[in-house]
């Protein structure tokens, strides 16, 4: 045991030194050197403005040297302490999501598109993205529009959906710590509360704009602790009604229906669960064909090539994350294997790193694993985890420093400001989440003749077109006599049509209605049209 901890002594000075030194150098070889010896030379490519990510690296070192020198984290936690510390991690999420909304780093993909949606249905009493031009469930089918349309009443503003799903990721906390309690492991409460807290794919999910199926994670962490108090009914009803999120969870259910199954022995339960999710994911799909195009889907996700060497590494950093704690009992891993298989099948590469939105079916079952497992003698893997996570620097996704600008937010609320109401808007994939819930609001490189376009383009980003494809499109228009700069301040393009052009159609207008069939669909009766 001492030479245990001797070595993890020495491993804490190790990484505490390396850090400060590794980020004296980082600023020293940037302030010494040009950029272009430190490329050939160094191999280090970066500008002053990109120093942040090498910085947050160096900053993760010295925490997990900090860390690694605590010697004991079985601190007794009450369920008030478990409480308190969830709404401590919501308000710092929620800020953080709050912000992030605030310095235009949140996109339309996906805040801005559900928030439309749920600004149509509310407005308009229709499901539909009007961003896009599509059916409201072209892309997922997710029913919880409805419920979740109501909080518009309060105000519509998308930062609420921000600050729901920070709500639910941090609700998570006191469930966890319940389900310790229930199994006597109340001891190990803070190890594990803390690598919720850090995890990389908890944050991934936090950090990626809103995405309803975030929502459920508390809901299926509780519905496993009720299974196994033998609650069936509100466990039931709970695991259900997160197939309401997105047509994926029904997957999510049907593999917990393997566990209850093969390890709870819930087995007349779990065959009733099973037939009710496959026909609940069989209809999803069904309404997806009939709204949107279900082949267009598909193809994105599995019609590349399935295999990829970086497929390999996928589940030593996933599964590494959480300490390797879930893959101590091989049997209890039908609790998540559905849903992992669908992930690591598919050709979409955010889809199958298990990146964003695309961890959180997986979230409470590998939760509820790691507390299966927990016990004193590989508690120790709970701070691995914690270690690993650090090293990911999570906390880098919600506000890039380097796209950080009071004054650029500023300089784009002043130009939203500028445009009159009823005026059609053609806005950029970080504009368009301020401008989701405005009538006449497109997104770029959508512009139905818009009256006014705006784009960051220093984000590189004109989904769902390729930055080569969405790039041509602006360049058409800033090429288009009809169109004129009006601003151009931090790489953000303000481009109005011209009075004449806005009053006669313009002599180029049947060109630029040849970018309507990139993205079709026709607004049903009651809402707004983008094309007059």
């Amino acid at each position: 045991m001492k030479s245990g901890r001797s070595h993890i002594d020495i491993l804490a000075a190790f990484l505490l030194i390396a850090g400060f030194l590794y980020g004296i150098a980082l600023i020293w070889l940037k302030l010494t050197f040009p950029s272009g010896f430190c490329g050939r030379v160094l191999f280090i490519r970066f500008s002053f403005h990109e120093l942040d990510r090498p910085l947050f690296i160096a900053l993760s070192l010295i925490l997990i040297g900090l860390f690694l020198r605590i010697r004991n984290l079985h601190v007794p936690i009450t369920t008030r302490g478990a409480f308190t510390i969830g709404t401590i991690f919501f308000l710092t999420i929620a800020t953080l999501k709050v912000l992030q909304y605030r310095f235009y780093v949140s996109s339309a993909f996906d805040l801005g598109i559900r928030a439309n949606i749920l600004h149509n249905l509310i407005r308009h009493g229709k499901v539909w993205d009007s961003l896009t031009g599509r059916h409201g469930f072209s892309g997922h089918f997710w029913p919880a529009a409805y419920p979740l349309s109501l909080l518009f009443l309060l105000r519509e503003d998308p930062r609420i959906l921000l600050i729901l799903q920070s709500l639910a990721i941090a609700a998570v906390i006191p469930i966890l710590h319940r389900v310790l309690e229930s199994r006597g492991a109340g001891r190990y409460s803070l190890p594990v509360l803390l690598l919720y807290m850090v995890n990389y794919y908890v944050h991934r999910v936090s950090a990626f704009d809103f995405h309803p199926e975030a929502l459920g994670i508390p809901l299926v962490l509780l519905s496993l602790y009720f299974f196994e108090k033998n609650r069936d009914i509100p466990a039931s009803l709970l695991l259900i009604s997160t197939y309401s999120l997105k047509e994926d969870m029904a997957i999510m259910g049907l593999s917990v229906s393997l566990f209850l199954f093969f390890t709870l022995g819930k087995k007349k339960l779990a065959v009733h669960l099973a037939l009710f999710s496959i026909l609940y994911f069989a209809l999803s799909l069904w309404m997806i064909e009939r709204f949107g195009n279900l082949g267009t889907r598909f193809e994105t996700h599995y019609g590349g090539k399935t295999f990829a060497i970086e497929k390999f590494w996928v589940p030593i950093r996933f599964f590494g994350a959480f300490g390797f704690l879930p893959l101590l009992k091989i049997r209890d891993l039908t609790l998540i294997i559905l849903p992992f298989l669908e992930h690591i099948s598919s050709s979409y590469r955010p889809n199958y790193l298990l990146i964003s939105q695309y961890s959180a079916a997986l979230l409470p079952g590998i939760f509820y694993l790691i507390v299966r497992n927990l016990s004193e003698k590989n508690c120790r893997l709970l701070q691995l985890g914690i270690a690993l996570s650090l090293l990911a620097y999570p906390f880098y996704y919600y506000i890039p420093p380097s796209k950080v600008s009071l004054r650029k937010s500023r300089y784009i609320d002043a130009l939203l400001k500028k445009i009159p109401p009823g005026s059609r808007l053609s806005a950029g994939n970080h504009v368009a989440a301020h401008a989701a819930t405005r009538d006449g609001t497109v997104l770029f490189p959508l512009f139905y003749d818009a009256d006014f376009i705006v784009v960051d383009t220093t984000w590189k980003s004109y989904q769902p077109l390729s930055y080569r494809e969405g790039r041509k499109v602006l360049e058409e228009i800033l090429n288009d006599p009809d169109y004129e700069v009006i601003s151009d301040s931090f790489g953000v393009l303000f481009i109005a049509r011209r009075p004449k052009s806005r009053l006669s159609g313009g002599a180029h207008s049947e060109g630029r209605r040849a970018n309507r069939v990139r993205l079709p669909g026709r607004p049903p009766a009651g809402v707004s049209s983008p094309a007059r």
